[in-house]
């Protein structure tokens, strides 16, 4: 089976994206328990987005580089859940079409695990 590279590409920049903003909520949330969590995130989003590359790397996808800049804003930690649910979306549409390839599946499935345990802590800080 064909790699889903576009979607691979997409998803591994998501990640970082999450990872850069994830860090920046950790570091200027007002509860402890939300800055636990977020510090959690950010360190998962980046080991997934490694972790993906990584092993499509290892089957012959190149990463496409660009020389577009890419724009980010630090919103509130207050946009964490939202963020961190669109993220969950995007893992499972990359699960979706790598089945047939059990390796990749396999990682997608451990990080949308992963991300998702930490999004059901966020919803339910207290």
């Amino acid at each position: 089976m064909r790699l889903p590279e576009q979607l691979i590409d997409q998803t591994v920049k998501a990640l970082l994206l999450l990872a850069a903003k994830a860090h920046h909520w950790h570091l200027t949330t007002q509860s402890y328990s939300a800055h636990k969590a977020l510090g959690h995130l950010y360190e998962e989003a980046h080991d997934c987005a490694d972790r993906i590359s990584e092993a499509a790397q290892g089957a012959g996808f190149v990463p496409k580089s660009s020389n577009e800049d890419v724009v980010m804003m630090f919103t509130a930690p207050e946009n964490a859940i939202r963020e961190t649910e669109q993220i969950c979306q995007v893992l499972a549409m990359l699960d979706d079409a790598s089945k047939g390839v059990a390796w990749l599946s396999n990682i997608v499935q451990d990080c949308h695990g992963k991300i998702y345990a930490i999004l059901y802590r966020l919803k339910r800080l207290k």
